[in-house]
């Protein structure tokens, strides 16, 4: 059950937009909570039980890397069920992820924004702009992505089951976004718990085990991967004091932008 005190509009609609992806998942309705009744008087949004653990206290509760391989098998294997009842193949285009970095650039240049170590990120920046022409020229797979697949809106039940939550920014997208997204947040909240170091090769290979699907896209997603990085590490600098977490997250906009460039 989910209350809230305000925000009825936003409430009934993620209602309907439940209602609606529970419909559209056919044979796949066992990865999400059902919705029940929304009452609009208490608004008030009742779904079916999806008790359990979240994987963000699954993967903060690790002390490494043995302990946290089941975990992201079973989340590769749930964001592969989600993904695959509308995945299509287009060709990735790279224009509207570059526009949206130079818009960052030119904040910064303005000082509407700051990015932190701008020196590097420019390094880097270089060599994102090269792989434009090779990436376009990539057929890639696009469907509907859940957009803010964070390691919280996983729940992972002793039974082996996981439900995904809170669908509202869901999106038609390159399906490598999601991926990127839960690893990241993962990767940070462990980081946080002073257990020692992880590396995002790990993270990956072992999310993709679950995944299960090797795509022959390397140009575009290595573009997308960078642009990922890059635009994290830019955002960072949008607040005057950067959080712990902002801090995390350009640990990890650097890890993987470097790992990146270097292979």
């Amino acid at each position: 059950m989910k209350l809230y005190d305000e925000g009825k509009l936003r409430l009934q609609t993620e209602m309907n937009w439940l209602e609606e992806l529970w419909n559209e998942l056919g044979d796949y309705q066992n990865t999400v909570p059902q919705p029940l009744h929304f009452n609009d008087q208490q608004c008030v949004l009742v779904m079916s039980d999806a008790k359990g653990a979240t994987a963000q206290d699954v993967i903060t509760s690790s002390s490494g890397l043995k302990q946290m391989d089941e975990p992201l098998r079973r989340a590769g294997s749930w964001l592969a069920a989600f993904h695959s009842r509308s995945i299509r193949k287009r060709a990735f285009d790279p224009n509207p992820h570059s526009r949206w970095l130079l818009r960052s650039i030119e904040e910064n240049n303005s000082g509407a924004r700051r990015i932190i170590e701008h020196s590097e990120f420019s390094r880097i920046y270089e060599t994102f702009t090269e792989y434009d022409e090779l990436a376009c020229q990539t057929i890639t797979d696009y469907c509907v992505t859940h957009r803010d697949f964070n390691t919280g809106n996983l729940i992972l039940r002793g039974n082996g089951q996981a439900f995904g939550i809170d669908f509202y920014n869901r999106r038609e997208d390159v399906w490598v976004r999601d991926v990127l997204r839960f690893l990241e947040d993962g990767y940070i909240r462990f980081s946080q718990m002073d257990k020692g170091t992880i590396c995002f090769d790990d993270l990956w290979n072992s999310f993709i085990a679950g995944y299960g699907l090797l795509r022959n896209d390397r140009a575009a997603s290595r573009y997308f991967c960078l642009f990922y990085a890059l635009n994290s590490w830019a955002n960072v600098g949008l607040r005057r004091r950067p959080t712990k977490y902002d801090l995390g997250r350009l640990k990890f906009a650097k890890h993987l932008a470097q790992r990146i460039v270097a292979n």
